[in-house]
């Protein structure tokens, strides 16, 4: 696929089309004044009919040429109003552009290829802003605490200044560290299987004392960030989501534990009904007052 201006297009062809008519009457001019006077009457009979075929065969060129030329400028012309009315669809949020795409042929077919990874890392940019939201929430709100913040893999992408005086390293060479480097006695596949899995805090124990690792979440519910810190769990701030996930994982049965106002209008039904027996148990009447027959 060969992509060009239109006027660069239309001056070749034009340019192809008049040299291959002029090419056909000069040798057509050629033939009729140099040769065919020095022939005799039946070679000159060949030769004319042979520069009238030449010039026939020029001609013919040049309308295909000119052809050719007219079909690539219409095509082109229709690739141009698709694409103005996708462009002009695309404002809309509900809009599929594969129907439309797919009358442009190939070209359709890698720019629907375009169109979709486009889509795709505009998603992936818009969950990791999401994540980044709650990770800057989770830092503000324990702004005083030890913590360092890892991506999946383990590269280390921020530390606060508590954890940099906690293990006694620079934020230059957090940046560049991860966390096996970091936490060389910690088994970290085993880490991020259980939070993979778990979605919840994980506690484990190391050579400069005793952490919990935290996920955070992008919208797609896919694990962006981790954040490790040195400071006791009661004393750390955790997402909505993430206490969420705590009391899903501390109620496996699915048991919601009872809030104060459900407890409240529960003692409440239950004095009602209770006065209720006493008021209905004092109308009776006993055995003993019965008048005897």
């Amino acid at each position: 696929m060969v992509v060009v201006r239109h006027l660069v297009l239309v001056l070749f062809g034009a340019v192809a089309a008049v040299a291959v008519v002029v090419t056909g009457i000069y040798g057509y001019h050629l033939i009729v004044t140099t040769a065919i006077p020095a022939a005799t009457p039946d070679l000159a009979a060949i030769l004319k009919t042979d520069a009238e075929s030449i010039l026939f065969a020029a001609i013919v060129a040049a309308t295909v040429i000119a052809l050719i030329l007219l079909a690539i400028l219409s095509r082109s012309l229709y690739l141009s109003r698709e694409l103005d009315k996708i462009v002009e669809m695309s404002r809309y949020r509900d809009f599929s552009p594969e129907v439309s795409l797919k009358r442009l042929g190939r070209i359709g077919d890698r720019l629907s290829s375009l169109y979709h990874n486009a889509n795709a890392v505009s998603e992936s940019k818009t969950r990791k802003i999401g994540a980044l939201s709650d990770l800057n929430s989770f830092l503000v709100r324990n702004v005083s605490a030890p913590l360092v913040v890892f991506e999946l893999p383990g590269n280390v992408v921020h530390a606060s200044r508590g954890f940099e005086e906690r293990i006694g390293a620079g934020r230059t060479e957090l940046l560049s560290a991860t966390v096996t480097t970091l936490f060389p006695d910690l088994a970290w596949n085993e880490v991020e299987i259980e939070l993979l899995r778990r979605r919840t805090p994980v506690a484990r124990k190391t050579g400069i004392g005793e952490m919990t690792f935290y996920p955070i979440e992008d919208r797609a519910d896919e694990i962006a960030y981790i954040v490790c810190s040195l400071e006791k769990p009661e004393k750390v701030w955790l997402p909505e989501k993430m206490r969420h996930a705590l009391e899903r994982a501390d109620n496996p049965d699915g048991a919601k534990p009872e809030s104060q106002f459900g407890h409240a209008v529960a003692s409440g039904l239950r004095g009602i009904m209770a006065s209720f027996r006493r008021g209905r148990s004092k109308k009776e009447p006993k055995a003993s007052d019965t008048p005897e027959k």
